[in-house]
This record gives C-alpha cells, structure tokens and sequence, in this order.
C-alpha cells in the first residue's frame, strides 16, 4: 500500500506537466515511456547528452510525447526522496541559440503558471514561491508544495540550447538537502550542455 501511494506520489507531477502541456494542443498521441539501459553510461538522444546518474539521482526512463512541439523527457529518481524529469521541446517556435534567458524566464513563469492550475484543480493544496533567480543562461524558481499533507521542495530550470528549450523539473523530500540536490543536478546536467 505505501509503496504504491509513493509510486503515485512519484509520477504526480510528471502526469501534471504532460497533460499541461497537452491542453496547449488540441490534438496529441499518447506518450510513450521507454527504459534507457544501464548499461548505457551516456545515452546520446537526439543530440542531448542523458549521464547515467545526476548526483544521487538515476537515469530512469525517457518518454515521448508524440506531438509536434512536445518533445521528450528522461526522469532520474532516488527513490523516496528526490526525482526530475528533463523536458526537451521546442513548443513548434524558432528559438535562438543565442541569450536564451529572456526565452527562459517566460518559460518558469509559464510553468509556475501551471503549478498554480494544479492547485486549482486539487493535485496540490498549497503552492508557494520561495525563490526566483537567474545563473548562467538558466532561469530558476524554487516552490514549496504541499501534497496528500506532505511538503516538498520543487525546482524549475530552464534554457534555451540549440534551438530547444531545456526544462529540468526537479521535485524532493522538503529538508535541508533539496537546494544542494537540485543545484549538483543543474551543475551536473549543465556541463553536458556545454560539450560539442
């Protein structure tokens, strides 16, 4: 019983973004999980770079979403504690590969957006933002939710690369660990973006 509300609780988020994204498009497929091997230290998809782990975290699964625009996503987890999915899409505009964080930032407000549909809608109680920033070409919010009476520390990053947006959506156990958790997986993915 714990552990399937903790599957539940685990995949929540990742539902909430898919059909976010989705309701911005009158006509989708359904998306398509796929494992990535572990055997694989580095799996190259579609020119992105996806390291076996982050930190703490694992590479899971990636999941295509099967509409133009939408992209893909890889989720890495460290079960009961912490997890993130990396979006990869384009939303079908012509972005720079230039300064990406003007593109960036509509895109966490856009998202902070959505977390705040997902408390309307009842998936979350409370939503609150305890941060905005800017490093490097990314653009950064911190929140803290409250779900099935629980809080948690969750983390948006996003930029612009190689004419796609790249949107890291970390979500973990509220402690004192979450911010140095969410910064290495940042810090970890980041170098991947910067390598030929």
């Amino acid at each position: 019983m714990i552990k399937s509300y903790r599957s539940l609780t685990f995949y929540s988020w990742y539902i909430l973004a898919a059909l976010s994204i989705f309701a911005a498009y009158p006509v989708f497929a359904q998306p398509v999980r796929s494992p990535i091997s572990a055997d694989i230290s580095a799996a190259d998809i579609e020119g992105f770079v996806f390291p076996k782990s982050l930190g703490r975290l694992i590479r899971q699964s990636k999941v295509d979403y099967k509409s133009s625009g939408l992209g893909f996503s890889v989720t890495y987890a460290e079960p009961g504690k912490a997890w993130a999915d990396i979006y990869i899409y384009d939303k079908q505009l012509d972005l720079p590969s230039g300064p990406a964080l003007d593109f960036a930032k509509r895109e966490v407000e856009a998202a902070v957006g959505d977390v705040n549909t997902a408390v309307q809608a009842g998936v979350y109680q409370k939503a609150k933002v305890l941060d905005r920033s800017e490093s490097n070409s990314f653009a950064k919010a911190r929140l803290r939710l409250t779900q099935g009476g629980n809080e948690r520390d969750s983390f948006i990053f996003i930029t612009v690369n190689r004419g796609k947006f790249v949107k890291i959506r970390m979500t973990a156990v509220a402690d004192n660990s979450s911010n140095d958790t969410a910064e290495t997986v940042l810090t970890e993915f980041e170098r991947t973006l910067r390598k030929p």
